[in-house]
């Protein structure tokens, strides 16, 4: 019946909505760009609100014209006009809407996710050129066979706050931390990890002002982390190493954490945890990994004038302060300078959509009908509470209690551009760049659907 009837209105069911390549799916082995999903032979499972899911069919759709969606947030993807992403009426019930149909203000879904522990360490080059006659001096230093964690936190710190030691000789003899002399004990746990990782003995030096610079000299080390795309060569380019993306959750975190631990600051309370940077593409790219170990954030940025402007990451709201500190604390003694915030209200979903939950024993007690935002005391009292809840509300009581909202900035025309789409079994939903939109064709067809019925019950 529903492919019969949208042949004839062309209206339930069509094929159109793609992502841009570079769009990174949250799958069982990390965040990859669907490109290269769609090209792989192997198979995937994406992540859903109902958990990984099989990606069954993947489509190569071809150039079209594309689209870039930004949120109030600062998340971005680009899509076709005719993808269609989820979004909520007043009343919290769940639909799929076009991006052509789609304003300035309007609502939209994110989905959190997470990395998962078993992901193998990625394998690391170290076929370094062996050492010649002239290379009297150079230092013998382990190079790490795999992305450990250990070694992704001295990434991070580097990609935030580090230099390399120029070398009238060679791309550079070694790298360079800058650390606040006051931090002894982040002082310390560097150099401990330093040792451990690389087993060479950094040297500690006296810097401008309040600052101690830690320094490796290791032309092999330098070459080991250029071989392997680890190394950035000034702050304007610094990036998420590609390896980072495809890692498990505690290297993920390990990296997040070593960021913090150079760039990172703790203003507790509303103020909240921030990473900044001079590149936004960096601090974008770190925007989608904490999303996808559960932290939702927000990129503000401040113009400096003759300086270049500067992107800061925000982390607030008592829920994703209390996992980014998960993250953090274990690496720096920054974590503990300021209390968590006691408070919610960052990405919730607004307050009347919980109406017509009010028929839940004891929800009433949840909801602060003076916040504009509905609180995470609310949807975890629903997550506990499940067997109280009406089967027609079980779909969208899911989607809730696993997915927070955002509203739309602006949308801007791109050009053309190589797009692609996948399918996914059973939920036929799935996260491109974060926001939870459709894959082809059954999944506007369930979720319309479901809009249909709720229309007809209604009326």
């Amino acid at each position: 019946w529903a492919e019969l009837y949208s042949l004839a209105t062309k209206d339930i069911v069509q094929q159109g909505g793609c992502f841009t390549g570079d769009a990174r799916i949250m799958t069982h082995l990390g965040l990859i760009s669907i490109e290269d999903i769609v090209k792989s032979k192997g198979n995937y499972f994406a992540s859903t609100h109902k958990g990984f899911k099989k990606i069954t069919t993947k489509f190569d759709n071809g150039i079209k014209e594309v689209f870039e969606i930004e949120t109030m947030g600062g998340y971005k993807v680009k899509t076709t006009n005719e993808h269609k992403f989820l979004t909520f009426t007043q009343n919290g019930n769940f639909y799929l809407k076009k991006l052509s149909d789609l304003e300035v203000q309007d609502n939209l879904t994110l989905l959190p996710s997470q990395f998962i522990d078993d992901v193998p360490e990625v394998i690391l080059k170290t076929d370094i050129p062996k050492l010649s006659k002239f290379s009297n001096g150079r230092k013998v230093v382990n190079l790490p066979k795999t992305l450990t964690a250990k070694l992704a936190f001295v990434l991070g710190v580097y990609a935030s706050d580090g230099s390399r030691i120029p070398d009238e000789y060679a791309f550079s003899k070694g790298m360079r931390i800058a650390v606040d002399a006051k931090r002894r004990k982040d002082l310390a746990y560097l150099a401990k990890t330093l040792r451990s990782v690389f087993d060479i003995e950094p040297i500690l030096r006296k810097g401008d002002g309040n600052v101690i610079n830690v320094e490796v000299y290791s032309r092999t080390l330098v070459e080991f982390l250029k071989l392997n795309s680890l190394l950035k060569e000034n702050s304007n380019n610094v990036f998420v190493p590609e390896s980072i993306f495809t890692s498990p959750r505690q290297v993920v975190e390990a990296f997040i954490a070593g960021v913090f631990f150079g760039d990172g600051g703790n203003r507790g309370g509303k103020g909240g945890f921030r990473l900044t940077s001079v590149n936004k593409k960096f601090i974008e790219d770190l925007q989608l990994l904490l999303l996808n170990l559960n932290v939702a954030s927000k990129i503000t940025k401040q113009a400096r004038g003759n300086w270049q402007d500067l992107y800061t990451l925000n982390i607030n709201g008592a829920r994703f302060m209390r996992r980014f500190f998960e993250i953090i604390a274990p690496y720096n003694e920054k974590a503990l300078d300021n209390a968590i915030s006691v408070r919610d209200g960052f990405y919730n979903f607004p307050v009347n959509i919980l109406k017509r939950f009010v028929y839940m024993t004891g929800i009433q007690r949840t909801i602060a009908y003076t916040n504009p935002t509905t609180s995470h005391k609310t949807l975890a009292f629903m997550e506990s509470n499940i067997t109280g809840i009406n089967d027609e509300d079980l779909e969208d009581v899911e989607i809730l209690t696993s997915t927070i909202s955002d509203k739309i900035k602006k949308i801007t025309r791109l050009g053309f551009e190589q797009v692609y789409d996948l399918e996914v079994e059973d939920v036929h939903l799935i996260s491109g760049n974060g926001f939870y939109t459709s894959n082809s064709r059954r999944g506007a067809l369930m979720l319309m659907l479901h809009d249909c019925i709720l229309t007809l019950k209604n009326s």
